[in-house]
């Protein structure tokens, strides 16, 4: 399959692509940088920010599939950028699909349920609190009625508490490991009573690459 990843010099974005390529898909990575992503890759410099997509899907490749993981500041809940940037994610994935795009996959985040007790299933109801959550929550819902509208796959992928690779990371992981390296015996933290699914990544990378390509990992 030919295979477009934007975010793909992120945090969770280089271990995807480097688990399409060992699966023989051919794969175009895009991202503003792209210092640390797999050279098997075809690499493409660009920002899907800039708000001109005019011919979008054939510049970067004409995929089969496109797995939309680029988003700013995505560690930094509440900024200002997020609901600024919702329109352009949406006017970028529009002109992909209008431009013959058959299958969009689409990282969204745990943030879009906010607080929540319990098991969270996939119609779990959404009530985001944060910037980050309601600016992902809002972009769902409106690219769902895009892609139906133009029989176009969509799927909404998110992830929870991610482990693994924690220095290329800005989540808690990576800020406890940053206190251990600078010796300091104790971390503000909750008081250990709830209790949080986690997911190590290179798991999760095997799981979504299973996600876009619609292969059974199961068995």
């Amino acid at each position: 399959m030919k295979i477009l990843v934007t975010g793909a010099n992120g945090y969770i974005g280089r271990h995807v692509v480097c688990k399409l390529l060992d699966q023989g898909h051919e794969v175009t990575a895009c991202d503003v940088r792209l210092t640390e992503v797999d050279k098997r890759a075809t690499l493409l410099e660009y920002n899907i920010l800039s708000g001109s997509y005019l011919n979008a899907y054939e510049e970067l490749g004409s995929p089969d599939v496109c797995l939309h993981m680029a988003w700013r500041d995505g560690f930094v809940h509440n900024s200002s950028n997020h609901m600024g940037d919702v329109s352009n994610h949406y006017k970028f994935m529009c002109s992909l699909i209008d431009g013959g795009l058959k299958q969009l996959a689409v990282m969204g985040t745990m943030h879009e349920v906010g607080y929540y007790e319990g098991a969270i299933e996939e119609d779990t109801p959404c009530y985001p609190i944060s910037p980050y959550g309601i600016a992902k929550d809002a972009l769902r819902r409106s690219i769902q009625l895009y892609a139906k509208s133009q029989d176009c796959i969509l799927q909404w992928i998110r992830a929870y508490y991610i482990v693994g690779d924690d220095l290329k990371s800005n989540s808690i992981f990576a800020k406890i490991r940053t206190a251990v390296l600078a010796g300091k015996k104790s971390f503000p933290f909750t008081s250990g009573e709830n209790k949080y699914d986690f997911i190590e990544i290179e798991e999760l990378a095997l799981q979504i690459s299973a996600v876009i390509t619609q292969k059974d990992i199961t068995g």
